[in-house]
């Protein structure tokens, strides 16, 4: 399944899009009274379905991975963000990675005016796996417009090109090249935020951290984000059964299932330690203490049956890459040593309360503050991937532009 080979890609895009208008209402479970945009979720939440039913069927096939498939389909139906009066873009390279560079214009010829500007690094969601930074246009478009900002919105490796750490060095490095290029787009480098939202957030958060523990001789003494601006994060790959991934068993668009394929193959490069991470077959007595350090909680034990523990212990080099990695900071900032002597940014942290990731939020925001961060936690009455949504986002993004004014 080559990218030479866009034939069969097409026809099954083409059916998939198609056929997710007829199957919207029957293959969609009834949408929650909170949900607001409830015509255009259930239309989006269908065309997920559909492709990734047809991802599994290519997978079969053997042409691709499911993944790839998902991937290559949004690629091909996402708009790219269009220059208007009101916004301008480019497309630039910082550090090989690519990133769209966008401003409010105040010139005629739509130059910004010199002078200094704030601006954020933008990191985009999609579970490691999927997405690009034109994913969330409309958002990308309210931080331009509304706030005034200048938005970098990286690109990195996606956990089905490379896994862990290849986003996370990527989000770092292009971070760093920002930081060090941002005279040239006007922007005031002691100005300059992080954002991401979802495993976007998780790398924003990561890297703050980075930024702080690393040597001063690489010059991040003077790289230290004003703020760190995180939506719904993922913050922990320790424990997937915390209140909120127990009870947030159905809402739209992000399942605790979903979320341990998301990491099994950020980690591992397929999704063999789904089940293990579900039901904590991959926790450690190391995992254990690091997760209680930082949260003052008890993990809960596996539930894996004998045949999952056999099958778990076969295959140890995959289990410690698991466990190891989901101690290491740049997986799980939770986790992270040594918070309260890193003098990290104020953190501005959006959660939603109908979202399995609203207690890697929480317990986030309560390790930060104990850290002495200065933290501001808003919770929302919604769902996973919320912001994008023209009602069902309306609180959230009202309150991230008010922060960027506010902040930056």
């Amino acid at each position: 399944w080559s990218k030479n080979s866009p034939t069969m890609f097409r026809i099954l895009l083409a059916v998939g899009v198609l056929g997710s208008a007829f199957l919207a209402y029957r293959m969609q479970e009834p949408l929650p009274d909170y949900v607001q945009d409830k015509g255009i979720v259930t239309y989006v939440q269908s065309v997920f379905k559909i492709l990734e039913t047809l991802g599994r069927i290519v997978e079969a096939l053997g042409l691709t991975t499911m993944e790839k498939f998902r991937q290559r389909a949004f690629s091909a139906i996402v708009p790219a963000i269009k220059n208007s009066s009101r916004l301008h873009s480019v497309e630039k390279q910082f550090a090989g990675s690519r990133t769209i560079v966008a401003w409010r214009p105040e010139s005629s010829d739509g130059r910004a005016v010199p002078g200094s500007k704030p601006g954020i690094i933008y990191i985009h969601g999609g579970g490691w796996a999927i997405g690009a930074p034109e994913f969330n246009v409309n958002l990308i478009s309210e931080m331009v417009e509304r706030a005034g900002v200048t938005v970098f919105a990286i690109s990195y490796r996606l956990s089905i090109e490379q896994r862990f750490p290849a986003a996370f060095e990527d989000s770092l490095a292009a971070t760093r090249a920002i930081f060090d290029s941002a005279a040239d787009f006007n922007v005031d480098p002691q100005r300059i935020g992080l954002c991401g939202d979802s495993a976007g957030g998780q790398l924003a958060a990561s890297v703050a951290q980075a930024l702080r523990r690393s040597a001063p001789e690489l010059g991040d003494d003077w790289r230290r984000p004003k703020l760190q601006l995180l939506i719904y994060p993922v913050t922990q790959a320790a424990s997937l059964r915390t209140e909120s991934y127990l009870t947030q068993q159905a809402e739209p668009f992000l399942k605790p299932w979903q979320m341990a394929d998301f990491i099994s193959i950020y980690l591992t490069g397929s999704r063999a330690a789904s089940d293990w991470l579900l039901k904590h077959g991959h926790v450690t007595a190391e995992l254990r203490a690091a997760y209680q350090r930082a949260t003052g909680l008890e993990l809960q034990p596996s539930m894996l049956n004998e045949a999952d523990s056999q099958e778990f212990a076969a295959d140890a080099d995959l289990a410690a890459r698991v466990a190891t990695s989901a101690t290491d900071y740049r997986v799980s900032p939770l986790l992270g040593a040594d918070l309260e002597k890193l003098d990290l940014p104020p953190a501005f942290i959006l959660a939603c309360e109908f979202d399995p990731l609203l207690d890697d939020a929480l317990l986030y925001a309560d390790r930060l503050e104990r850290s002495g961060v200065r933290v501001q936690l808003t919770r929302f009455s919604t769902f996973h991937a919320a912001v994008g949504f023209p009602n069902d986002g309306r609180e959230i993004r009202d309150r991230l532009v008010e922060i960027l004014e506010n902040q930056l």
